[in-house]
């Protein structure tokens, strides 16, 4: 008994689990991995200088059997002078409502028990009893339904700082003899006895078989896969972090992110800071696929703009003019009424209804370096700029003279060539000088503006996401 203590104890301090001092609240089901940590962490309460609760759903599957768990429970804690937190829910009336799967709702439901009690008491950490043999299984499932390194580094031992798993590198096996050297009584749930469900399945057939015909040390084999992939995705997690804080934002729409520099990121970086948009947005990645993250990279490069990506619980990823919008309240570009700015010159005017900034300076030809092609960047001949400059949507009857076009053409039927989608024409900047338009931004300047020879100073307007609010210039 003690030489299982001391292992659960060396996972403690190897995952950095307890701080002296602190409240934990077990999960305890009454089946042989919750009583097994829940004598373990009782026999070192007083070295840890821990207090300790338990927590107990009755979740109604299993008829008189689950309400018989929760007497079990409530008896044990009541003779061991440990307070205990029994919740009854009628899960199976919650799986026909939602529609999700007993799993689903089951975890759900226990998570939320677990933050009640949290809050009620003051606790620090919920310890759960997942063994080395659930480590494993869970590998297998993920790797047999398909997954990423992430998936594959299993069930974490620690999350959130909050949920610890003391027993996560500790057999079955070990458990059980546990609990028979101390004579400590159980209960046993028999549906975990019947192959019929895809975990038992692998449990009582597939690891047994792979551990005869391949691999006689298989569950450690695949705990140190689990460990090391563990270490390499936070360090890709700590890199994709510090990528999310740069190109995301958050407004009222939803989350941006900047769509040129993502394109750039290499891929394991790439795919977590979209799963990290999604997180910030919906609460968690759950349900959502890589085959969801792909459609997002194809639709991030290739996708035009006013193109939409659905996901799960009716989120929409949306592409834009210069990245990607995750929002659940609606689309982006809706019907728009028209609008129209006054902009400086030097000086900074926050277009509302497009998201973004114009800025204006005006350099010397001489102090002059040509901009690659950007196109949200505008360079104009300053001294063919007549009057205050109008940024506003388009009207009727607007006409414009394109870049390398000798005559003009109507504004609709330069967007029709350019295959801008409809639903986003009536949102689109122009700028406007005298009564021409001189830049529809984002696309091209028009040929009656454009830097020459003769040129002697520019005027240099870039285009940004978001808002300053120090330099934002009201509507005109």
């Amino acid at each position: 008994m003690r030489t299982l203590i001391q292992e659960v104890l060396k996972t403690i301090y190897k995952y950095d689990m307890l701080e002296k001092g602190d409240h934990v609240v077990i999960g305890v089901s009454g089946g042989p991995d919750s009583i097994c940590l829940l004598h373990i962490l009782n026999y070192l309460k007083s070295d840890l200088d821990l207090s300790i609760s338990i927590a107990h759903i009755e979740h109604g599957f299993r008829g008189q059997a689950s309400i018989d768990d929760a007497q079990f429970v409530k008896e044990l804690g009541n003779k061991m002078g440990i307070e205990v937190f029994v919740q009854y829910i009628d899960v199976p009336k919650l799986v026909e409502e939602s529609k999700e799967s007993p799993e689903e709702v089951g975890r759900d439901v226990r998570y939320d028990f677990y933050d009640e009690i949290l809050s009620k008491t003051g606790a620090d950490k919920v310890a759960l009893g997942h063994n080395l043999d659930d480590q494993i299984e869970t590998i297998l499932m993920r790797i047999l339904r398909g997954t990423g390194t992430r998936g594959l580094g299993g069930i974490p031992p620690v999350r959130d700082d909050i949920y610890i798993r003391p027993l996560i590198e500790t057999s079955r096996e070990d458990i059980m003899a546990f609990l028979d050297q101390g004579n400590f009584q159980y209960r046993i749930d028999k549906t975990n006895l019947e192959d019929i469900y895809h975990r038992n399945n692998i449990r009582l057939r597939l690891i047994p078989y792979l551990e005869k015909k391949y691999n006689p040390n298989l569950k450690q084999t695949l705990l140190r896969m689990a460990q090391i992939l563990r270490q390499d995705n936070l360090y890709l997690d700590s890199l994709s972090n510090n990528e999310y804080k740069e190109l995301s934002s958050k407004d009222t729409k939803g989350i941006f992110l900047k769509g040129k520099a993502i394109k750039c990121l290499p891929y394991p970086i790439k795919t977590r800071v979209l799963l990290m948009g999604i997180e910030e947005l919906k609460g968690s990645t759950r349900d959502i696929s890589f085959g969801h993250v792909i459609d997002i990279i194809d639709l991030l490069e290739n996708g035009t703009v006013g193109a939409c990506v659905m996901l799960p619980e009716k989120m929409i990823v949306e592409k834009t003019y210069n990245g990607i919008y995750l929002t659940y309240s609606h689309r982006i570009f809706n019907e728009f009424t028209p609008y129209k700015y006054k902009l400086k010159i030097p000086g900074r005017c926050y277009i509302q209804e497009t998201g973004t900034t114009l800025s204006t300076q005006v350099v010397s030809f001489n102090d002059f370096k040509r901009i690659g092609k950007d196109e949200s960047v505008g360079q104009f001949d300053f001294d063919k700029i007549k009057g205050d400059l109008i940024v506003r949507n388009r009207r009727p009857g607007d006409r414009f003279r394109p870049l390398g076009l000798a005559g003009t053409k109507k504004l609709k039927d330069f967007f029709i060539d350019e295959k801008i989608p409809i639903q986003i024409r009536d949102i689109i900047p122009l700028l406007i000088s005298g009564s021409d338009i001189a830049w529809v931004i984002g696309f091209r300047i028009s040929d009656d503006f454009k830097i020459n020879e003769g040129t002697r100073k520019i005027l240099l307007i870039k285009e940004e996401k978001g808002e300053e609010s120090k330099h934002v210039q009201k509507r005109y």
